[in-house]
């Protein structure tokens, strides 16, 4: 029975690669936008309508096969964020449009993270980075961008820690928080 069900699997994929072969660029770059509003109209359907299954709903039923909506609106979502990256003007803000990017990131995010999917979301986040370094964003923009997360996730690292020795946890949070500290202070002082 398993071996039945991965070969539908496989034969399923096959047919879905060969059609989407003949889908040309131009089509997918011409309608990236449009990507978005399916994105979030595919995770609350899923949402209201999906299938339940181990406290998670995460997928929608297509008449005998399952579709996990978070993976279909991956490919979409980094068509979308690659287009908007692509147009945006050379002489755009980079804080501009990390903010965009970011809340468009967040709001997928969130929806997938109520499914609940927590690796699938971070999923989303850690793609945009890359994505942002490609288009010309500033690494060093970046870094500055999401420093204030980094500090908040370090300064908790004592708490959620457990081990027997809470001075060793201690001087751990000191080392890491210190570096972090000195790289943002370096960061700052040699960049303005």
């Amino acid at each position: 029975d398993l071996i039945a069900d991965q070969f539908e699997i496989i034969l399923v994929g096959l047919i879905v690669w060969f059609f989407v072969s003949f889908v040309k660029i131009d089509f997918i770059y011409k309608n990236a936008y449009k990507f978005y509003p399916v994105i979030l109209f595919l995770l609350l359907f899923t949402s209201f309508f999906g299938v339940v299954r181990e406290n998670a709903q995460r997928w929608i039923l297509i008449g005998p096969f399952d579709l996990q909506t978070s993976e279909v609106c991956k490919i979409l979502f980094v068509f979308f964020i690659g287009k908007f990256l692509v147009n945006r003007s050379k002489n755009s803000n980079d804080f501009k449009t990390m903010i965009l990017v970011i809340i468009s990131t967040l709001i997928v995010m969130f929806l997938i993270f109520n499914q609940p999917d927590l690796g699938t979301s971070l999923v989303y986040l850690f793609a945009i980075f890359p994505m942002m370094i490609w288009s010309g964003i500033k690494v060093m923009n970046i870094i500055l961008f999401i420093s204030p997360l980094i500090s908040f996730f370090i300064s908790f690292i004592y708490e959620f820690s457990i081990t027997s020795s809470t001075i060793l946890n201690e001087t751990y949070f000191f080392i890491i928080f210190s570096l972090w500290i000195l790289f943002i202070g370096y960061t700052l002082i040699t960049k303005y």
